[in-house]
């Protein structure tokens, strides 16, 4: 048993030693340049379309499942489902 009591401290100690980030998995992280966009005066039946941009800044692929936009007016049109890290992709809005 004495044995076992003088271990746990090395133990614990050589584990506070080891960088957070090895073991914690790899994340994607999104970075927008530009989150909003004011179309401005729009008449009715006129189209307008503006090109939201982001990348993945972060050290996994960036897996998008879906875009959706808040009414039934606009679409939204993503250029892919999955981005690479280091990689850029975007977002066409159509009202």
């Amino acid at each position: 048993m004495h044995l076992h009591r003088s271990f746990l401290p090395l133990l614990v100690a050589v584990l506070l030693f080891i960088p957070v980030h090895s073991l914690s998995a790899p994340l994607p992280a999104i970075d927008v340049t530009q989150a909003e966009f004011d179309f401005g005066e729009v008449f009715q039946g006129e189209k307008v379309a503006h090109v939201f941009s982001f990348a993945n800044s972060g050290d996994a692929p960036l897996l998008i499942d879906r875009v959706k936009s808040s009414c039934g007016c606009t679409a939204a049109l993503l250029s892919s489902k999955e981005i690479a890290p280091g990689e850029s992709g975007t977002i066409k809005a159509t009202f």
